[in-house]
């Protein structure tokens, strides 16, 4: 195994960094009102939205708004998963649905008929992840409307923290080790330090205190590590489940969780924007956003659904999900520190927070560089 799965990894980092910039430069951000309780201010938020929605389409015209709201980019990712969806489905050699032979699969029973276990891996598992991508996403994105990715993206290792427990335990039920060589516990923990080191401002310590976790972006990019920590577990689950014996990758498989998962997640948009006037009245308004940010905002999905893609074959080589999480999450965060401030400081195109705490920034990326050349460190044969 060795590094080899830091190449796919390294090139889904650098898919997903490109496309959080994209979200600095689309997303509208907003000044957070401290006066108001949260549910109030959510409450007039969406009722302002719907009343100058209703304004402008009896006037029959529309404010021009020169960036998108995070929900109206959620709108662009849902479109963007809708016609990758199409492209695989018709690209597709080998029906979505299981065949009745199962010999070729890793399962716990083996058996030459049709079996529930292969619906609840080929079928049940991608689905399920469909709507937990979408969540996972959809507060990501609101998170973007109160802070850059250079701040948000330090909390995505968060979730590295709750994945250990939940892999560890699936691997000892699995009778595997948690860890395959004591150098990975050492990476985990470089890696999580140096990840979260840009959040802290070079101080930990403020991780503990009430007022660090009030604030509305580590809310939201909290929730949204739930989800997406969740759906990692579940498409690692899945690739190392339904991967033929002796193969170390399968694009196949991988590409068909991909392209189940991605259904649920359209699915899940069309109902979830259905049922919610404000959500509603945010799509209607869509026609009024600068044409050159939905654009813009169209080429970073496409490159987060390529980080997507990558990186599940990155889950599929490496035993440790959370290893590979919390790496993936470092590389994301140095790569889109490394955009940001070149972004900022030659084009002047970004958010001025890429260009501040800079030392702290050089520590985490020493912490992370690190942690990864540990990870590499080659396993106990299998």
């Amino acid at each position: 195994m060795g590094g080899k799965w830091l190449v796919p990894l390294t090139a889904a980092a650098t898919s997903f960094a490109l496309a959080d910039v994209v979200c600095d430069i689309t997303i509208q951000p907003k000044e957070d009102a401290s006066v108001l309780p949260s549910a109030l201010k959510t409450k007039l938020s969406e009722l302002e939205v719907l009343e100058e929605a209703k304004k402008e389409q009896k006037l029959g015209k529309t404010k021009d708004h020169k960036q998108l709201t995070a929900a109206q980019d959620a709108c662009v990712a849902s479109f963007v998963s809708f016609l990758l969806v199409i492209l695989l489905a018709f690209t597709r050699t080998q029906p979505v649905v299981p065949t009745t032979d199962i010999n070729a699969v890793i399962l716990p029973e083996e058996s030459a008929s049709f079996s529930t276990e292969l619906w609840a891996y080929k079928v049940l598992m991608p689905i399920v992840a469909g709507p937990l991508s979408f969540a996972s996403y959809f507060f990501l994105l609101c998170a973007f409307e109160s802070a850059s990715s250079t701040v948000i993206l330090p909390l995505v290792q968060l979730s590295s923290l709750w994945m250990l427990l939940g892999s560890s335990a699936q691997r000892y039920l699995m009778n595997e080790p948690w860890m395959q060589h004591p150098v990975h516990l050492l990476a985990y923990i470089l890696i999580l330090l140096g990840g979260l080191l840009p959040a802290a401002k070079g101080n930990l310590r403020t991780t503990l205190n009430k007022e660090f976790w009030a604030q509305k972006f580590v809310r939201l990019a909290v929730m949204s590590e739930v989800c997406n920590g969740t759906y990692n577990v579940l498409l690692s689950s899945y690739t190392q489940a339904v991967v033929p014996k002796g193969v170390k990758e399968a694009p196949t498989e991988t590409t068909e969780f991909l392209l189940i998962s991605r259904f649920a997640f359209v699915i899940t948009a069309i109902i979830v924007y259905s049922a919610t006037p404000f959500l509603r009245a945010e799509f209607l308004r869509l026609k009024s956003v600068d044409k050159k940010f939905i654009l813009i905002s169209f080429f970073g999905e496409c490159l987060a659904l390529s980080g997507y893609f990558l990186s599940s074959f990155a889950y599929q080589m490496y035993y440790q999900v959370a290893l590979v999480h919390a790496a993936e999450s470092s590389m994301i965060q140095f790569l889109n520190l490394l955009i940001a401030y070149t972004a900022k400081r030659f084009f002047n195109v970004g958010r001025e927070s890429a260009l501040a705490d800079l030392r702290v920034k050089f520590f985490s990326f020493i912490f992370i560089a690190s942690g990864l050349f540990c990870a590499a460190v080659e396993d106990t044969p299998s």
